[in-house]
């Protein structure tokens, strides 16, 4: 699927309608991003900055989290428990995506 236009922002070049992230480690963690919402999933944190970090990670998992791009690129204010359907819905699409084993 050639994305280049949506890419260099050509109005109504074909794109995707959502996104998943996945790290290339043992770790499990994923972003998944629909539109203006981004479902983090993340079994690993760190209680120490990973090399070349400057923050300090909390240590266990802390759960899915949900994030409003439009309104919050920084991905700083957690909406899970405010929006626990649309929580739901992305978990959902996530877990059909890894249980397929890819996402198109």
């Amino acid at each position: 699927m050639n994305v280049l236009g949506a890419l260099l922002g050509q109005p109504g070049a074909p794109g995707r309608g959502s996104l998943v992230q996945q790290d290339n480690g043992q770790g499990g963690n994923f972003g998944f991003r629909k539109g203006d919402w981004k479902l983090v999933r993340g079994r690993e944190q760190y209680s120490q900055p990973r090399a070349g970090a400057n923050w300090p990670r909390k240590k266990g998992r802390p759960g899915d989290r949900l994030y409003h791009l439009a309104e919050d690129p920084a991905e700083l204010y957690d909406l899970s428990a405010q929006k626990p359907a649309k929580l739901a819905e992305l978990q959902q699409e996530l877990d059909r995506i890894i249980k397929g084993g890819r996402s198109r």
